[in-house]
């Protein structure tokens, strides 16, 4: 669902999608972005754990989404397909009606 809405929304915004497969085959989660067309993202398997994403990102279940900005600071957290758009709105709003610095 996350696809639908960056194909639909985020992508034009430049929001950039990286992901961390943590379970499953790598086949079958290859098989899984070929068969959706998910080539623009930044995908990656890390079926050992060895980034330990639970504990440095408080990721207890999945998907988890978070969004950054430019900066890499978290601006969004725990997100979902249902409102990552309107948060990714409200922070270019806000943004645009700051003065620069």
């Amino acid at each position: 669902m996350l696809d639908s809405v960056y194909r639909a929304v985020l992508k034009d915004k430049g929001v950039k999608v990286y992901t961390v497969a943590t379970e499953g085959a790598e086949k079958a989660i290859n098989d899984f972005l070929v068969k959706d067309k998910i080539d623009d993202w930044s995908n990656h398997w890390d079926h050992e754990h060895t980034g330990d994403y639970h504990s440095k990102y408080d990721v207890y279940s999945t998907p988890t989404i978070y969004l950054l900005d430019e900066k890499k600071i978290i601006k969004g957290k725990r997100l979902d397909h249902t409102n990552i758009a309107r948060m990714v709105e409200i922070l270019d709003n806000d943004k645009k009606s700051k003065p620069k610095e």
